[in-house]
């Protein structure tokens, strides 16, 4: 089932790389856009409901959902990215990644912070 998730948000990452190019498209784009964000949602859905329950997955899934996110500010409807009932779990689980990536972030900066140490 995830193989099947991950090769088909992959096919649709590519996909738009020519709808994007093609005039008078937009009714490809629409279906396109449905298609690539219900099914960030069905993944985020797995994630958030823990059907997913090997952090080794959901690590690996990670990069996935990241370039997820920087397709929803490009390619979403300016309708759906304000609206909380469009893609509700998605967007939930974004805010989880965003937080996840910030402690890290901390964890590093303090980890490798070069302290002034005097010498004697």
């Amino acid at each position: 089932m995830l193989d099947s998730i991950l090769k088909e948000l992959k096919e649709m990452q590519k996909e738009v790389t020519y709808l994007v190019k093609e005039p008078n498209n937009k009714l490809k784009l629409d279906d396109w856009d449905n298609r690539f964000f219900n099914t960030c949602e069905w993944l985020a859905f797995l994630i958030n409901t823990g059907e997913i329950k090997d952090k080794n997955l959901e690590n690996y899934f990670e990069d996935t959902l990241v370039q997820a996110r920087d397709m929803f500010d490009q390619y979403a409807k300016d309708t759906d990215k304000p609206n909380p009932k469009r893609f509700r779990g998605f967007k939930k689980l974004l805010i989880h990644m965003k937080v996840k990536v910030k402690k890290t972030e901390s964890f590093m900066s303090r980890l490798f912070t070069v302290r002034n140490v005097p010498r004697s």
